[in-house]
């Protein structure tokens, strides 16, 4: 059976049940993507959702004049192509950093799952909450001084894709300087700068495979006055999702077919409709949903 170690706060893997998770695996299959391989495409809806297993990837949008802005960043347990079981193109292409394995699903397949199981729905809009979270966390430090961004950003790839260890915080670092530059919004020099000033002392990057945050306080400070975000606990469900999966109520008798009232004093509506929701009424159908304002 396919297992996500470690899948970071916030992502997909994450908020699944091992019900929903086994759901998922019968109807996606492995695969192994190589690093710089495409796994969606900007403009275009995504043929499949695909959930990271391991690895890491990006989302970048490219210019006409081929500069790359990047706006997302992926690891283990994260999921992608998720728009397109609304028929949203992708905003932008996304593509594996290093060799990754994913776990690849239809689009219908994946979209009929999150309109059978309430739990996999609950599960994807908690994960777009929380990617918009991030997303409006990011905004709000653009206009800060280089060395913040980059601490604001060290804080987010902490909390997302670190473990704590003896010494820190590790964090793995398959991104390139300029990639993660890019993604900060700085040049490469200034990423540069602000590793030199805090090397040995708040982080250590003397390992090109990770990132160590040796003083989380002092990173924290150096954000200041933004991320305090950061040290917020992760949201659980609320008590409104978990009466989303509550098994549907029975009305009245089953198999005994039911009419609408008539129309009258306190009971409107077109008489077109509600001669058709009679005719389907006597039908007997096993069940049906009627949505709208009372009255």
């Amino acid at each position: 059976m396919i297992t996500i170690k470690n899948p970071g706060q916030g992502t997909f893997w994450r908020a699944l049940g091992v019900a929903e998770r086994g759901e998922l695996l019968a109807i996606g299959r492995l695969a192994t993507v190589p690093a710089r391989g495409a796994l969606c495409h900007q403009a275009v809806p995504s043929p499949e959702v695909v959930v990271f297993v391991d690895g890491y990837g990006k989302e970048s949008m490219d210019s006409q004049d081929g500069a790359e802005a990047i706006l997302e960043l992926f690891g283990p347990g994260d999921l992608e192509g998720d728009f397109a079981i609304w028929g949203h193109p992708q905003r932008a292409t996304v593509t594996a950093i290093v060799e990754s394995r994913v776990l690849r699903i239809e689009s219908r397949k994946f979209a009929a799952l999150v309109a059978a199981n309430p739990r996999v729905a609950d599960a994807l809009m908690r994960t777009l909450a929380t990617r918009w979270t991030y997303a409006g966390r990011r905004s709000a430090v653009q206009s800060g001084p280089p060395a913040q961004r980059v601490a604001f950003h060290l804080q987010e790839l902490a909390v997302r894709f670190g473990r704590r260890a003896p010494h820190g915080v590790e964090i793995p670092m398959p991104f390139s300087q300029a990639e993660l530059a890019n993604w900060i919004g700085i040049s490469r020099e200034s990423l540069v700068r602000s590793y030199s000033r805090w090397r040995g002392t708040t982080i250590d990057t003397t390992n090109p495979r990770w990132l160590v945050v040796l003083d989380p306080s002092a990173l924290r400070h150096a954000a200041m006055p933004w991320g305090q975000e950061w040290e917020q606990p992760e949201p659980v469900p609320t008590v409104t999702a978990r009466l989303a999966v509550r098994p549907p109520v029975m009305v009245g008798r089953a198999g005994v077919a039911a009419h609408l009232p008539a129309s009258g004093e306190h009971f409107t509506g077109r008489r077109r409709e509600l001669v058709d929701l009679s005719l389907l009424l006597a039908d007997r159908p096993s069940i049906i949903v009627i949505q709208g304002m009372a009255g």
